[in-house]
């Protein structure tokens, strides 16, 4: 069944293909997916790389990398120095040990020091402090040369150091609570001075702070940018190019105007006749009325 065509007045309504383009004209741009400025150009099919592009590393080194530097530089020399006060303590202990006559002074070592008593022992402190020292130097070189590595790394294991310099901070104030501001006994003097053991944990507690810090900075993030793992490939499918239709401007129908709204019944015989659509008329069966009026 064939749909009737419309009024003259609504000619301008009918679907008008667009006409080829002339011979030797430049070929339309195919009209890909539509983006925030426009379509994306794609080929008629096969792959079209998306993805955004690498971020781009400031010409100098910021401040605040120098500063990071510094404060790991820093973290692991208080590292060292907690390791050594462990060791010279126990060596201490075993040379007062030896002169004072004790029975074995040969099964008295290092190793069996460090790792007698109760947990933590003194050579879990200083596996803890070795372990942050190794960390540190890893990480310094890294964050200088400007790689995404080393931020995320100090950012990773500067978390556990907090906690391990803030626990020896808060043991060695209750020792010397019950042990020395009791008894009066100097910090820094006298033949066992707990001073120092206070100053470096504050101090490592302090550094380890300063690299979590400086590892957030946006001076630090810009110099060690994440590259992302490059162009995310996309299926085209192949299709028609969507050309944007030229519209012909409008041209009234040549014709003496439209039918009027109450016309009188067509002359003939009983023969078809044209009807108000253009469609037959089945004998003298008067034309119906016309549904559309002039403008």
């Amino acid at each position: 069944m064939t749909m009737p065509p419309p009024p003259p007045d609504r000619m301008h309504l009918q679907y008008r293909p667009v006409p080829p383009p002339p011979p030797g004209s430049p070929r339309p741009q195919t009209a890909g997916p539509g983006g925030a400025y426009g379509p994306l150009q794609r080929p008629m099919g096969g792959m079209a790389a998306g993805g955004a592009a690498e971020p781009q590393r400031p010409a100098a080194r910021p401040r605040a990398v120098a500063i990071a530097a510094i404060a790991l530089g820093l973290l692991a020399a208080v590292a060292a120095w907690q390791i050594w006060l462990y060791i010279e303590d126990i060596l201490g202990y075993l040379e007062w040990a030896r002169e004072n006559g004790s029975r074995n002074p040969e099964s008295y070592t290092l190793v069996g020091e460090l790792f007698s008593g109760t947990f933590p022992q003194p050579g879990a402190w200083v596996a803890a402090y070795a372990v942050v020292l190794v960390c540190a130097v890893i990480t310094i070189p890294a964050l200088l040369k400007g790689a995404a590595f080393g931020r995320i790394f100090g950012l990773v294991w500067s978390i556990p150091a907090i906690v391990t310099g803030g626990y020896a901070l808060y043991r060695s104030i209750d020792v010397y609570n019950e042990l020395f501001a009791v008894t009066g006994m100097p910090l820094f003097s006298g033949p066992e001075p707990y001073g120092w053991y206070l100053a470096a944990d504050t101090a490592f507690l302090t550094a380890a702070l300063a690299v979590f810090v400086f590892t957030l900075v946006p001076g630090v993030r810009a110099w060690t940018p994440v590259k992302p793992s490059g162009p995310i490939p996309m299926m085209v499918p192949m299709g028609q190019p969507q050309v944007q239709q030229q519209y012909q401007q409008y041209q009234p129908p040549q014709q003496g105007g439209p039918p009027p709204r109450h016309g009188p019944a067509p002359q003939g015989g009983p023969g078809p006749q044209s009807g108000p659509y253009g469609g037959p008329q089945q004998g003298n069966q008067a034309p119906r009325q016309q549904p559309y009026g002039p403008y």
